[in-house]
């Protein structure tokens, strides 16, 4: 995975902005310099502050992820954390106002060779950067997506998370899809469905899951790439 040192700094239109569960976000800007060079896994720097759009308080920029970039639009999916990302909230409630943006930036995510299967963890802020990666490089047949979250609502609106491949949802409450965590609907395809493929492993999302799925990797010999 190479690093990318193509960015730039300029104003992003916001084109729009809804909710699309309990928790997340989604937040579409006009930003060609940005749409045209993103990848997979990488994000972008968003800021938010009164010097922006003359409301709120000043916020250090964001950082967030991508989900989708074509022609000149990018698409982020985000929740609200904290300060910074309500004041976010509030400036992208306004049509045509614009952002500060810095991107794209990061590692993106590529392919792993040489295996039977990808199957990819995805979760809070981890969600976005593997839609966009199945949307550019997952086929039908072998590439499986798990989502997770605590319960049903908050699962992102199934036509925000639509991509290629399989994909297969997780609720630690059982409300909907799998009952358990990412790790464990990640265990159960291994032992079960999975048994003796050779399976490449993504994960992005919170670091215990992160941690997990590379602990499960190195335990049965298994290729993963995560995001960090």
């Amino acid at each position: 995975i190479n690093e990318s040192s193509e960015f730039t700094q300029t104003l992003a239109t916001i084109c729009q902005h809804e909710a699309v569960s309990s928790r997340y976000f989604l937040l579409r800007l006009k930003c060609p310099e940005i749409a045209r060079r993103a990848k997979p896994g990488q994000f972008v720097m968003l800021a938010c502050s009164e010097n922006t759009v003359g409301i709120g308080e000043t916020f250090l920029p964001r950082p967030l992820a991508l989900l989708d970039a074509h022609d000149d639009e990018i698409q982020l999916l985000y929740f609200v954390a904290g300060k910074g990302t309500e004041c976010l909230r509030r400036i992208a409630e306004q049509n045509h106002a614009s952002l500060r943006i810095i991107g794209p930036l990061g590692r993106g995510f590529t392919p792993i060779p040489n295996v039977d299967i990808h199957l990819a963890l995805g979760g809070g802020s981890g969600v976005a950067p593997l839609v966009f990666f199945f949307r550019r490089f997952a086929a039908a047949e072998k590439w499986h997506l798990i989502l997770a979250a605590r319960t049903a609502n908050q699962l992102a609106r199934e036509d925000v998370a639509r991509v290629p491949g399989q994909l297969r949802r997780v609720t630690d409450d059982g409300s909907a899809g799998f009952h358990g965590t990412a790790v464990d609907a990640m265990n159960a395809l291994l032992i079960g469905e999975f048994k003796g493929a050779r399976v490449g492993i993504y994960a992005a999302g919170p670091e215990s899951m992160m941690m997990a799925a590379a602990s499960v990797g190195r335990k049965l010999g298994l290729p993963v790439r995560v995001s960090l």
